[in-house]
């Protein structure tokens, strides 16, 4: 299984273990560099006192000016003060003003009038001077070139509050009276000026405003006299004024109605003279629907009658013949009709022709009387305009005089009250308990940067140390499993004779120390990887298996021989190889002269195996050397005759156990994991460098060994910084209960 493939599938169990490992990783980060922390701690904390207990206390004093509204005063000293300011200039207005008040209450001249006061260029507190240092050379060499305007300047603060309207000077020092003496002074000599400033703004403002209430007073009755000659070079008064306009308009009003109506009667007129003339001959006339014809009853008269000699003439035509005599005097009478009929409406027809005439010249003579009542309207309206101008103009000039008349008094009054609009709301009084140091609180700092920086260190001694540790997450760091951890071998931990471990002084092999101690804890951890490698093998196809490591001096050698122990132990004939032809050690852990027999002796057939074989002390434990040292390790390990020798072991063993050299360094080992069921690899506690571990494992997956787990060893359970979890609490249980076993069977 490939590294990557084999930390995908755990990725599930890390997340539910998650949180778990980080507090057990906190814990044990935190255990295993208690003593770093407390140092850092300790150092820090008595460093954060040491400082905080030497600084000089430093005492504050504040006064307090209140600030009246200046409404009442800018308005005393405005020509037009009654006039209430719009809310968004009467509030810039309120934050200029006390913008102003940091500004005089930080200005050099006031500044100098304080130091004069109270003669600070020779007051040693103020310069600087406590205790010994204070004497009269040090003094004289510091006043002579200290501007006690500028210190000033840096020692006070002043924050200006415009919602509560007061403005707060603060001082700082570690002279307490100095520190409320001039305080006090800046805020009066503040209010003296401020008082100043408003007697010099009144008596200016009072020498402009009677320039120009002159200025108006002669303005006025120039007004005044302009109004006058007006009314003289019109010939009348302004009111009547006002009424000839009236009459004007209400003249044009009815000449227009005039000229409508006249207009409209031209119009029906006209049209009447221009029918009539249209007629040729009489019964035209008689036809036409002309008013004054149908109405005049003589006409209508003439008309019945020539209708009545008509039919009379045409009864006696028909009845007598055209010659009958009393027909000629019938047709004479109605032409003598017909004459008088004509000359009456010749004289109707004259008559329209007349009052068509007048008509024409009524209208004419009203249109002119109109265009002459407009020309008198216009006039009017041009007089008017030009009077009210006069009339605005000295109404104007006598609301200002008014005004300035007003004014005057009120500033005269304002000048003789000599009002403040500033005064010292609250004095400073001499302070008795410093505002620094704050002990308290800088020690509590000094505590908490105490207990990060220890932190800190812990995590930079951890993060620093990249060595392979108990509680490393394995899967997570390097996707293969931990098979077990073994304890670090020391004595002292039994009784002599005991078969849990060696007494104080007691010498012992510590390469056989599982065969030596079966009931020790490392016994008994060796037991738990055999049970876990069994597992594992549930097809038999860990027949062969080879232990390596990262690198050189990591406890490879001891986990082999360990591992091959408990193999046999449990009835499994097993043998030991020592395939590591670099520097060959297993020899001489059994006691064995390898020399000219041994695994290279057999491969090169300078002896057989079984002359090669050596059985160890360890029941069921062969041993076989790895005897004369080879020039070309790497070629022996790819020779047929190692595949056969192999195929030989395997007949004649349960298990095949192969102590190899480190991955690291050389390649035999990945030369050999090829041949093996599976490989063990071996960290050494707290020695193992993580990064070469990973190249380890990446270099043994490169050519597809089984990697079987990690076996971690020179575990110090002892100590609680150690770590190890499950590991740890199975290992102090064992050898809790073995040991009261043992102290139980010896009493």
């Amino acid at each position: 299984m490939e590294a990557g493939e084999r930390r995908e599938s755990s990725a599930g169990d890390r997340n539910a273990d998650g949180s778990v490992a980080a507090v057990q990783f906190w814990i044990g980060l935190l255990w295993r560099h208690a003593w770093a922390m407390l140092a850092v701690f300790v150092v820090v904390s008595a460093g954060g006192y040491w400082y905080t207990m030497q600084q000089p206390n430093v005492y504050q004093a504040s006064a307090t000016v209140l600030v009246s509204p200046e409404g009442d005063q800018v308005r005393a000293l405005s020509p037009f003060g009654d006039g209430a300011a719009p809310q968004g200039s009467s509030f810039m207005a309120n934050r200029i003003q006390f913008a102003m008040q940091e500004h005089l209450l930080r200005s050099p001249e006031l500044l100098d009038e304080v130091a004069e006061r109270l003669s600070l260029r020779s007051s040693p507190s103020f310069l600087g001077l406590f205790g010994d240092e204070a004497t009269p050379d040090a003094i004289v060499e510091r006043s002579a070139v200290a501007n006690p305007a500028i210190m000033l300047r840096g020692m006070l603060r002043v924050n200006a509050d415009d919602e509560r309207r007061v403005v707060q000077i603060t001082m700082s020092s570690r002279d307490p009276v100095l520190a409320a003496d001039v305080v006090n002074a800046v805020a009066e000599a503040h209010v003296e000026r401020n008082l100043l400033r408003q007697l010099e703004a009144t008596d200016q403002a009072l020498d402009w405003l009677m320039e120009q209430s002159a200025s108006l007073r002669s303005s006025l009755e120039n007004a005044e006299l302009a109004q006058l000659d007006y009314l003289r070079d019109q010939g009348t008064l302004s009111v009547a004024l006002d009424d000839r306009r009236n009459l004007s308009v209400r003249a044009v009003e009815e000449l227009s109605t005039q000229l409508a109506n006249a207009r409209l009667e031209v119009d029906r007129l006209g049209s009447v003279v221009r029918q009539i003339r249209t007629y040729d001959s009489l019964d035209d006339l008689l036809a036409a629907n002309i008013p004054e014809i149908l109405d005049n009853s003589m006409i209508q008269s003439f008309k019945g009658q020539l209708v009545a000699l008509d039919e009379r003439d045409l009864e006696l035509r028909e009845r007598y013949g055209e010659l009958w005599p009393e027909r000629r005097a019938v047709l004479a009478r109605r032409e003598m009709l017909e004459n008088v009929l004509e000359r009456e409406i010749q004289n109707v027809l004259r008559s329209y022709v007349q009052r068509f005439e007048t008509a024409q010249l009524l209208e004419r003579t009203v249109a002119e009387r109109l265009s002459s009542a407009q020309r008198d309207v216009l006039r009017s309206g041009e007089n008017e305009i030009a009077f009210n101008a006069l009339r605005r103009e000295a109404e104007t000039n006598r609301e200002l005089f008014g005004v300035m008349e007003r004014r005057l008094k009120e500033i005269e009054l304002h000048r003789m009250l000599q009002h403040n609009n500033l005064s010292v709301l609250e004095s400073a009084v001499v302070p008795v308990v410093p505002v620094r140091p704050r002990r308290a609180v800088y020690f509590l700092a000094t505590l908490l940067l105490a207990g990060v920086l220890s932190l800190g260190t812990a995590l930079a001694l951890e993060f620093l140390d990249q060595s392979v540790k108990p509680d490393t997450d394995f899967d997570r760091e390097f996707g293969l499993g931990l098979l077990g951890m073994l304890p670090e071998i020391s004595a002292g931990k039994g009784r002599r004779g005991s078969s849990r471990g060696p007494a104080k002084g007691q010498e012992f092999n510590p390469d056989i120390f599982v065969h030596s101690f079966p009931r020790s804890g490392m016994a008994e951890a060796c037991r738990s990887i055999r049970t876990n490698l069994l597992f594992m093998d549930r097809e038999d196809t860990l027949k062969r298996m080879l232990v390596t490591s990262s690198g050189p001096r990591e406890g490879k050698t001891l986990t082999s021989v360990s591992l091959a122990t408990v193999f046999a132990q449990s009835g499994n004939r097993t043998v030991l190889v020592d395939a590591d032809m670099r520097k060959p050690r297993l020899g001489r852990v059994f006691g064995v002269d390898d020399a000219g027999r041994g695994l290279v002796n057999v491969l090169v057939g300078e002896c057989t195996l079984d002359e090669a074989l050596v059985e160890t002390e360890v029941p069921g434990l062969f041993l076989l050397p790895c005897g004369s040292v080879p020039p070309n390790p790497v070629e022996i390990l790819h020779s047929v005759a190692f595949g056969r020798l192999q195929d030989e072991l395997d007949e004649r063993f349960d298990r095949v156990l192969f102590d190899t050299p480190p991955v690291g360094p050389v390649t035999d080992a990945r030369v050999l994991s090829g041949r093996v069921g599976g490989v063990v690899l071996v960290a050494r506690a707290s020695h193992t460098n993580k990064d070469a571990f990973a190249r380890a494992i990446d270099d043994l997956d490169a050519v597809k060994a089984n990697l079987l787990g990690i076996v971690l060893n020179s575990v110090n359970f002892e100590k609680r910084s150690t770590g190890g979890g499950y590991y740890r609490y199975y290992y102090q249980q064992y050898n809790q209960y073995y040991g009261d076993a043992e102290e139980s069977a010896s009493s």
